[in-house]
């Protein structure tokens, strides 16, 4: 592996120019995210490192302003080598230190390729971000070296579109609407990673309660809007059902829609615990080790660390609430039942071109495969036609996994989900019925050759 500590090999002058700083002799400041930022170079582009370390600011060692700027750069080069190059000729710094009730002393700092628009004040954005949330979840601000990129894009010169929270920094883009973001990326210092509904709607709701506390936007308002949105967005635009469901969607609906299902689902989980029992959940959440194990110990584990917080007598509304919203705890209820369709590829029933099959969706996302054999070429119709079964979706695949119709791209029948599709290569091909939440019930689903009867 190539690293600092054999760049040598790979370019002596390079070594020296890099390691021969006052910075690295006195341990200076933001070591240890500067050098895995400085690795970082090496593993993916040493002619920008080389650009780096000629830089006047650079060859002279690094003050703290700039240690916290490098912090930055290797993720920056890697995405866009125009924006990299203006950034090292020219940027803009605000910094400074805040006292945190439980962290102590934090210090932010904030970069731009541009001026900053004079009447803007991001570090009071910044800083009232780690304060509230601090407050809200009873537990010290994870870091107290806040480092924010921001890069201004209005133009679209650099055809850039991030905001992302990243190890050691955040990176947010200005566009001509301004910017969004802010709060929900400092957040993201408590709440990431998976379940993703978690990551990012754990902190699209502290970003909430953030700009309630600030008279940005009451909370009401916001349960509102974030329901709203669930509904028109998720539930009406893409036919999404619940949490759960998105695990089998791809796309732009798979990345949005976790941000605000999972921001609606704890806001009204917070109205049946109240604030004392929500903001104890929270703590408790955030401390799980969320990084470990699969995604579905991961869901369990969230789960049951809520159902420890449910006021007496709340029980039954919350379950049924959860089960609603996000599609319910593992294992399903009824999973272990006997099925008339396997719940796999490997298990998938033969169906014929022409052939009716009835079928019975038997229990909460109870899934139903089929396999079929299709010519290059040939246009086929697939078809669900309920008889007792209230809703199901329908998704095809391929013998290596790939869904060719998704949710997204269904075309509803009379009595059912419907789909046309060319089959590229002759082979055997799989089709499932889904339940994602609805009621059990019973179908029947056909095959058929576009243009004719069988």
């Amino acid at each position: 592996m190539r690293t600092l500590n054999s760049v040598d090999a790979l370019d002596m002058q390079l070594a020296r120019k890099i390691t021969g700083t006052s910075w690295f002799a006195e341990k200076g400041a933001f070591s240890a995210p500067v050098l895995n930022s400085l690795n970082s170079f090496l593993h993916r582009d040493t002619d920008a490192l080389r650009e780096l370390t000629v830089q006047p600011w650079f060859a002279d060692g690094l003050d703290e302003e700039e240690a916290a700027f490098v912090v930055t750069l290797a993720w920056v080069a890697a995405r866009n080598s125009e924006l990299y190059t203006d950034l090292l000729r020219t940027r803009y710094t605000q910094n400074r230190t805040i006292s945190l009730p439980l962290a102590g002393d934090a210090n932010i700092w904030i970069f731009q390729n541009t001026p900053f628009p004079p009447a803007e004040d991001l570090l009071a954005v910044v800083a009232d971000t780690a304060r509230i949330s601090e407050g809200l979840l009873q537990v010290p601000f994870p870091t107290n070296d806040i480092i924010l990129l921001v890069v201004d894009d209005t133009d679209r010169r650099y055809n850039f579109n991030y905001g992302k929270h990243l190890s050691g920094f955040m990176v947010v883009t200005r566009r001509p609407t301004g910017l969004r973001s802010v709060r929900h990326e400092t957040a993201h210092y408590y709440f990431s990673g998976n379940p993703q509904w978690l990551g990012e709607g754990g902190t699209e709701f502290i970003a909430a309660y953030v700009r309630d506390k600030t008279g940005v936007q009451s909370l009401s308002d916001r349960k509102i809007e974030a329901s709203q949105r669930v509904r028109t967005e998720c539930y009406e635009l893409n036919e999404i059902e619940n949490i759960r469901h998105l695990s089998y969607v791809w796309g732009r609906t798979s990345h949005e829609c976790p941000y605000v299902m999972g921001e609606n689902l704890l806001f009204n989980i917070s109205e049946i615990l109240g604030s004392d029992a929500m903001t104890s959940a929270l703590r408790e959440l955030y401390e799980l080790p969320l990084d470990e194990g699969s995604e579905r110990d991961k869901e369990e584990l969230v789960f049951n660390t809520l159902v420890k917080h449910i006021p007496p007598g709340r029980m039954e509304e919350f379950v049924d609430l959860y089960r609603r919203l996000h599609g319910g705890p593992y294992p399903d209820p009824g999973a272990d039942l006997s099925d008339d369709h396997g719940d796999e590829a490997a298990a998938a029933t033969a169906i014929a071109i022409g052939e009716i099959v009835e079928g019975s969706l038997d229990y909460h996302f109870d899934f139903d495969y089929f396999k079929f054999r299709a010519e290059q070429g040939q246009r086929y119709v697939i078809s669900v036609n309920h008889d007792t079964l209230r809703a199901s979706s329908l998704l095809l695949y391929g013998t290596d996994g790939q869904a060719f119709e998704r949710f997204t791209d269904r075309v509803r029948g009379p009595s059912g989900p419907r789909m046309q599709w060319t089959a590229p290569a002759s082979g055997d091909y799989y089709f499932a019925v889904h339940n994602f939440g609805g009621e059990s019930g019973q179908y029947t689903t056909a095959i058929t050759r576009q243009g004719s009867g069988s």
